[in-house]
C-alpha cells in the first residue's frame, strides 16, 4: 500500500503542473549546437547537417535529464536500438541495432574499439560513469567499411567531457533496495592541458535473490592542444562484482560473475586542413564466472576464468581537395585470450596467483589487418560517400566490403537519401569455443556478412526535426546459438540466410518560443522489424528474438519555477519464444509498457532529483525466465562547481 501511494502522490505531482519544457534522448535540443557537432560516422568527419545516414546524438543536458544510471539505461530510450537486461541498474546488459545480435554492434570510446573478443556480454563493461560524457553518437545500420570488422549493424561512440575549465563535480543517488550510486569528477585547466578525473561506485543488495551487485569505475583523461596538434591521452578501469540468477540458465540459479576491465590509448591529430589521426590502444578484460556461488555440486570442476587482451594501432589521412575529401588509412589489431574453458589446449598451463587450484589451460590469438578509403564528394544538391574496407584475418583470410551514401537536397529543409553497404562480424571466442552443460561451441564458424540498403528522408526545420525509412539486410552465415525443439543442448551455428526488413519513424517538435504555449519539445520514435530466416527449423536464442515494434515517446514539462518533470513511455513487442523453466515449454514474448519519470528542482549549483523506474510496476522480460525490477524508486542531486 505505501508503494501505490508514494506512486499516486508522485503521479499527481509530475502531472498536474504548467507544462512548459520537454526532452528527448533521442534528438539534440539545442539546433544551433547540433550542425556544430562533428560526427565520426564517416572516416572523413562532417558536420551533422551534412550527413547521408541517420546518426542520433544524445547530448549530456538530455542524459542528465533521463530517469537511468547506466549507459544502457540512455541507450533503452532510442528506437532503433534493443537493450536486453539480465542484470538491474546496467549490470549486464546485451546491445542490438535494428535487429542484429549484441555480437554485430561496435562501441567505442571517443573513437577508439573496446569491443570485447571472448563475448559482446561484455561490451558494455565500460569504465565511464553517465555524468562524465559530453554525448553519445549512435550509427544506425552497418559501419563495416568505416569502423572495420564488428560495425556489422550499427556503432556507438561514447564521448567523454573535455572541456577546458576547472571544475568539480558531485553526484549521489539512494534508492530502493539498499541502492547507492556516487561519483566525483573534476577538470584542470591550464593554458592548452585539460584533465579531467572521475571515479563512481553503485551497489544494490538486488531486487530479487542472487541479483546483488557493485561496480567502481576510474577513468582520466588528458588533452594537449596546439595550432596544428591534439594530443588525447585516456585511461579507465572497471571492477564489477554480481550475483546472475538464471543470467545464462535457469537451471542453475546461483550463477555469480565477476568482472575488472583496463583500457587506455593515445591519439594524435596533426594539421589543419590536411589532417592525419593516429591512435595507439591496449584493453585487458578479466572474467570468473562461477556456476555456483556458494557450493557446487559434486560433478562440478570449478569456475571459469578468462583474460582477453586487445591491442592495436591506426592511422588515416585526410585531404580535402576541389573534387571534395578523400581518407585512406589502415588498422592493425591482435587479440588474445587465456582461459581454462576457450580457445586451445597449452602445453604448459599458466597458475593463477590469486586463485586457488585455478590455471589457463587454453589460448588463442588472432591479427586483422584493415585497409580503407573513403571520398565525399559535393555536387549541387548531391552529397556522395563511397569507400570500401579490405580486411585480412590470419584465421578467415581476405574480404572486401564496400558502400556508398548519398543524399539529395530536396529544400524546403527536406533532404533524401539512400545508402548500399556491405558488412561482416567475426565470431567471437566463446561462440568458436564455450562448451557447458547446456552449450556447445564451434571451432568450424564462418565470419557473417551482410548486405545492407536503406533510403528515406529527413526534415530540419526550426520547429520539426525528424526522419523516415525503411532498410533491409540480407545476412549470410549468421551466427547465432540455436538447438533443435527435441535437443537439451544449445549450439553455435552459422544459420543459412536471416533477412530483416524494417522501417522507423522519428519526430521531434520544438515550441520554444511560441508564445504562452506551455509545451517545448515533444518526441516520439516507432520502428518495426520483420526477420525471416532461410534455414533448418531451430528454436533460437538470439538472432531471431528481436524487437518486432518499439515506440518511444517522451516529454518534460515545467511544475513551478525551477521544478521540472520528465516522462518516457517504452513501448516493445518481441518476436520469438524462450523456454520456460521448469515446464520447458516455448513462451512467446510478451509485450510491454513501461514507464519512467523524473521530478528535478534546479538550484544555483545544486540539482536536486527524485526518478522512478517503471512506475507502474509492470512486470516484464527481457530475456528468457529473467523477470525485470518492478518499480524503483531513487533520489538525489548532483552539484558543480566551477
Amino acid at each position: 500500500m505505501r508503494h501505490q501511494i508514494i506512486t499516486l502522490v508522485f503521479v499527481i505531482i509530475t502531472g498536474t503542473a504548467n507544462i512548459r519544457s520537454a526532452i528527448t534522448a533521442q534528438f539534440e535540443t539545442d539546433t544551433i549546437h547540433l550542425q556544430e557537432i562533428v560526427i565520426t560516422g564517416r572516416k572523413a568527419p562532417v558536420v551533422y547537417s551534412e550527413l547521408s545516414r541517420i546518426v542520433k546524438v544524445i547530448t549530456s543536458a538530455e542524459i542528465q535529464r533521463l530517469p537511468v544510471t547506466s549507459i544502457s539505461g540512455i541507450l533503452e530510450y532510442v528506437v532503433s536500438l534493443d537493450i536486453r537486461e539480465r542484470g538491474p541498474m546496467g549490470i549486464q546488459s546485451d546491445v542490438s541495432v535494428r535487429g542484429g545480435s549484441f555480437e554485430q554492434v561496435l562501441l567505442l570510446i571517443n573513437g577508439i574499439k573496446i569491443n570485447d573478443p571472448q563475448t559482446g556480454h561484455h561490451h558494455l563493461n565500460i569504465p565511464v560513469d553517465i555524468h562524465q560524457i559530453e554525448r553519445i553518437e549512435i550509427l544506425d545500420g552497418p559501419g563495416s567499411r568505416v569502423f572495420g570488422p564488428y560495425a556489422y549493424a550499427g556503432a556507438i561512440n561514447i564521448i567523454t567531457r573535455s572541456n577546458f575549465e576547472n571544475y568539480l563535480g558531485l553526484q549521489i543517488s539512494l534508492g530502493q533496495h539498499a541502492f547507492f550510486h556516487g561519483s566525483a569528477s573534476a577538470g584542470f585547466a591550464s593554458g592548452n592541458l585539460s584533465q579531467y578525473l572521475s571515479v563512481g561506485r553503485k551497489y544494490s543488495e538486488g531486487y530479487r535473490e542472487n541479483t546483488d551487485f557493485f561496480a567502481n569505475s576510474i577513468f582520466y583523461q588528458a588533452e594537449r592542444r596546439t595550432d596544428i596538434v591534439r594530443t588525447n591521452i585516456q585511461l579507465g578501469a572497471l571492477k564489477k562484482e554480481f550475483g546472475a540468477n538464471s543470467f545464462y540458465t535457469p537451471v542453475y540459479p546461483e550463477q555469480f560473475e565477476a568482472i575488472r576491465s583496463l583500457f587506455t590509448s593515445i591519439n594524435n591529430s596533426i594539421g589543419r586542413k590536411i589532417k592525419l589521426n593516429h591512435n595507439v590502444y591496449f584493453r585487458r578484460h578479466w572474467d570468473r564466472f562461477e556456476l555456483f556461488r556458494y557450493e557446487g555440486a559434486p560433478w562440478y570442476r570449478g569456475h571459469n576464468y578468462h583474460q582477453t587482451d586487445v591491442y592495436g594501432t591506426e592511422g588515416l589521412l585526410t585531404v580535402p581537395w576541389r573534387m571534395g575529401t578523400s581518407a585512406v588509412g589502415a588498422e592493425f589489431r591482435t587479440e588474445k585470450i587465456l582461459s581454462n574453458v576457450l580457445g586451445k589446449p597449452m602445453q604448459d598451463t599458466i597458475w593463477l596467483n590469486r586463485e586457488n587450484n585455478a590455471f589457463y589451460s587454453r589460448f588463442k590469438e588472432r591479427n586483422h589487418i584493415s585497409f580503407f578509403a573513403e571520398h565525399n564528394f559535393y555536387l549541387d544538391r548531391f552529397i556522395i560517400s563511397g569507400g570500401l574496407l579490405a580486411s585480412y584475418s590470419n584465421d578467415f583470410g581476405w574480404g572486401v566490403f564496400p558502400g556508398v551514401d548519398l543524399s539529395y537536397d530536396l529544400g524546403y529543409n527536406l533532404k533524401a537519401f539512400f545508402s548500399f553497404n556491405e558488412s561482416l562480424r567475426l565470431p567471437s571466442f566463446t561462440d568458436l569455443y564455450y562448451s557447458g552443460p547446456t552449450n556447445t561451441g564451434n571451432p568450424a564458424l564462418q565470419p557473417e556478412k551482410a548486405t545492407n540498403f536503406e533510403t528515406g528522408m529527413k526534415y530540419k526545420g526550426n520547429d520539426l526535426q525528424g526522419h523516415v525509412l525503411i532498410f533491409s539486410r540480407k545476412g549470410i552465415n549468421t551466427i547465432d546459438w540455436v538447438r533443435i525443439s527435441d535437443s537439451f543442448k544449445w549450439e553455435s551455428r552459422n544459420l543459412t540466410e536471416i533477412n530483416t526488413l524494417g522501417c522507423e519513424i522519428n519526430l521531434n517538435y520544438t515550441f520554444t518560443g511560441k508564445g504562452i504555449n506551455p509545451l517545448e519539445i515533444v518526441s516520439f520514435g516507432y520502428s518495426w522489424l520483420d526477420l525471416s530466416k532461410e534455414s533448418g527449423e531451430y528454436v533460437s536464442v538470439y538472432a531471431l528474438d528481436q524487437l518486432r515494434h518499439k515506440a518511444v515517446f517522451s516529454l518534460r514539462h515545467k511544475i513551478v519555477s525551477n521544478l521540472k518533470a520528465s516522462w518516457l513511455f517504452n513501448y516493445q513487442d518481441r518476436n520469438g519464444t524462450y523456454t520456460h523453466f521448469p515446464s520447458g515449454i516455448e513462451k512467446p514474448y510478451n509485450s510491454f509498457l513501461i514507464v519512467d519519470s523524473k521530478l528535478e528542482l534546479s538550484l544555483k549549483f545544486v540539482t536536486i532529483f527524485l526518478e522512478a523506474s517503471n512506475i507502474f510496476n509492470k512486470h516484464y522480460i527481457d530475456f528468457g525466465n529473467i523477470p525485470q525490477p518492478g518499480r524503483w524508486f531513487r533520489f538525489g542531486a548532483i552539484a558543480r562547481m566551477m
